[in-house]
This record gives structure tokens, C-alpha cells and sequence, in this order.
């Protein structure tokens, strides 16, 4: 979980969740907009 303000979802947050899915292999990565 990655707590924050974050209006709107940009292309930073994308790019830094691709990342960690790849470090940890994950099979996914789901962002939920609260």
C-alpha cells in the first residue's frame, strides 16, 4: 500500500508501480483510487 495524495494518477506513479512488480516479480500490481 502507497498512501498519499495523488489527484490525478500520472505517469510517475505508473512507471514506479511497474517497477516494484518487476523487482518482486509480482504477477500483478493493483492501484485502487480512493
Amino acid at each position: 500500500m502507497f498512501g498519499g495524495t495523488f489527484d490525478p494518477l500520472h505517469n510517475g506513479h505508473l512507471r514506479m508501480a511497474i517497477e516494484v512488480k518487476e523487482a518482486l516479480r509480482l504477477p500483478r500490481v493493483v492501484l485502487l483510487p480512493a
